[in-house]
């Protein structure tokens, strides 16, 4: 939270994601307060355009908060506002199942493990998204300052690990290292050359490296959508460097194959100065696009 704005981030409540094109879907909690945080957060989901119908609103609780701020070297400091807050309050007869079972992601932290009777509500939430067939992505989002100890905050995380089909692990803490034991790969050129080469760099990981690996491996494919949708948001809030005017956005998926791109490339290409600083110049699909280009000699 800064002096001039608050920013709402979901941080430890389960949450549900029926993923769309567009990145948008249900969302199961967080239970929040009767309070001006609590539909604020309402009011930002409904505005852009999320389904906030499994929201729940506790009026004796306050909505949970966290204040963020940044030490002169750099690293951030957190501060918390909920004992108790709403979301530590959330009871498993408070959940919609049917909605957790509707869901095709159902995408959840490790916080709401702390207390009861919010821990019961979360295992019994993640259970019934996993026996329905719904993906499972967890963010351990680690923040020792809300529990007892490292070591029960080592216990509850490493707790639900393995019901996951997809972790989140952000740039570790200093003195700190995160290890791999196995990585999944996906390629569209010679899988044993890459194979080898990655076990080679890294020999204490196992690879598994092949064609269509989204096809195959879940965890994969939970990576793909992460990915595509992480895309397709900056995409569509991509911010031009370039003013001409004949620049439009109509991007296309952003596959070479895609008529919509082709489009696209062909009519924003330069025979100098190339594409807008939106195209990754490194994209192979880049070069067969200038072999009429002119030729710029450098001195």
């Amino acid at each position: 939270m800064g002096s001039k704005a608050m920013v709402p981030e979901w941080a430890s409540e389960p949450c549900i994601m029926g993923i769309d094109e567009a990145g948008r879907g249900p969302v199961l909690g967080p239970m929040v307060g009767e309070d001006e945080f609590g539909y604020m957060l309402a009011d930002i989901l409904k505005e852009n355009n999320v389904n906030n119908q499994g929201m729940r609103f506790d009026p004796g609780a306050r909505t949970a908060l966290a204040f963020v701020t940044l030490r002169s070297d750099g690293e951030r400091e957190f501060m918390f506002y909920r004992n108790p807050s709403a979301d530590m309050l959330l009871q498993e007869d408070e959940l919609d199942l049917d909605l957790i079972r509707k869901a095709k992601i159902f995408h959840y932290g490790s916080i709401s493990l702390i207390t009861e009777p919010c821990k019961s509500a979360h295992i019994a939430a993640a259970k019934a998204a996993k026996d329905a067939g719904v993906f499972l992505s967890y963010d351990p989002n680690l923040r020792l300052p809300l529990w007892p100890s490292a070591d029960s905050a080592r216990e509850g995380i490493l707790s639900i690990w393995e019901t996951a089909d997809i972790m989140w692990f952000k740039l570790a803490e200093r003195g700190t290292t995160e290890r791999f034991s196995q990585v999944y790969i996906d390629t569209v050129g010679d899988p044993g050359k890459y194979e080898a080469k990655m076990s080679k760099n890294f020999p204490s990981i196992k690879f598994v490296v092949a064609k269509k690996a989204d096809s195959l491996y879940p965890v994969v494919s939970g990576a793909s959508i992460a990915a595509k949708v992480t895309r397709d948001r900056a995409v569509r809030d991509w911010v031009l460097d370039e003013t001409a005017d004949n620049i439009h956005r109509n991007f296309g998926s952003g596959y070479p194959a895609d008529p919509a791109t082709k489009s696209w490339l062909e009519n924003h290409k330069h025979s100098i100065f190339g594409f807008p600083t939106l195209v990754r110049f490194s994209w192979g699909t880049c070069s067969t696009y200038f072999k009429s280009g002119a030729e710029v000699l450098w001195s």
